[in-house]
């Protein structure tokens, strides 16, 4: 049965909140936060006030009460926002250790930052390997940028300037590659065009959240930013 979640937001206040299933009305709230909300344990609608500028939504979770809530919560959480009007990443290196050039965090891959695409990208590539970098490059090559490897390499060995003061004890500034079939050296992700470098973020996140098998609602503002019509429609048709 469909569930439908209705809000109306006037000068940063809630002014209407519902939420619906099928045709029965399981929360209702005015722009005065005063409202009603369903029961599943009373079977009956209870009356609530809460602040005008918070959602009866996040207020109201109870699993004994309301647990129609918790699936809307669980899927606003995996809800992905991917900027491509900002750099999405370009120009951050990621500090990986010395030795074997490892992940270094604490925290899980759900809480990686989709800007931190170096950091991504390793994660991913030393969970899923080889499959990883074919995932990227059949896409990429899909959208029409012929890449035949992905590489991610130390920026010391380079001596990217203004790195190393960033960089406590002994990690190092990871950046992310790409070898084009028709040009003979490797591209940096500081050198590719932002059009090329944002497909290439977006897709680096894309599969390390599939094949970390996370189901994830994707947004991405604005697609069309950089890139021409015909990539940005074949982007948005790459099925996944």
């Amino acid at each position: 049965m469909s569930v439908k979640l209705e809000i109306d937001i006037i000068d940063h206040l809630v002014a209407r909140e519902k939420l619906t299933r099928g045709r029965k009305v399981l929360l209702k709230r005015d722009h005065n936060g005063v409202g009603k909300i369903y029961s599943e344990e009373l079977k009956t609608m209870l009356n609530f006030k809460i602040a005008r500028d918070r959602f009866a939504l996040n207020s109201k979770q109870d699993e004994l009460h309301h647990p129609f809530i918790t699936p809307l919560i669980d899927w606003a959480k995996r809800v992905r926002t991917y900027r491509f009007g900002s750099e999405f990443g370009k120009t951050i290196f990621f500090a990986a250790s010395a030795d074997d050039f490892t992940v270094v965090s604490e925290q899980t891959q759900s809480e990686i930052d989709p800007n931190h695409v170096t950091r991504v990208y390793m994660d991913g590539f030393n969970r899923f390997g080889e499959r990883f970098d074919g995932l990227i490059l059949e896409d990429l090559r899909r959208i029409g940028y012929d890449c035949t490897a992905v590489t991610c390499s130390s920026a010391a060995e380079i001596g990217i300037p203004g790195t190393s003061a960033l960089l406590p004890g002994d990690r190092v500034p990871m950046f992310l590659s790409l070898k084009e079939r028709d040009l003979a050296a490797t591209t940096r992700q500081t050198d590719m065009s932002m059009g090329m470098y944002r497909a290439f973020a977006l897709l680096i996140n894309l599969h390390h959240s599939i094949l970390s098998e996370r189901a994830e609602t994707i947004l991405v503002d604005d697609i069309g930013e950089g890139l021409d019509f015909e990539r940005s429609t074949q982007l948005i048709r790459t099925n996944y």
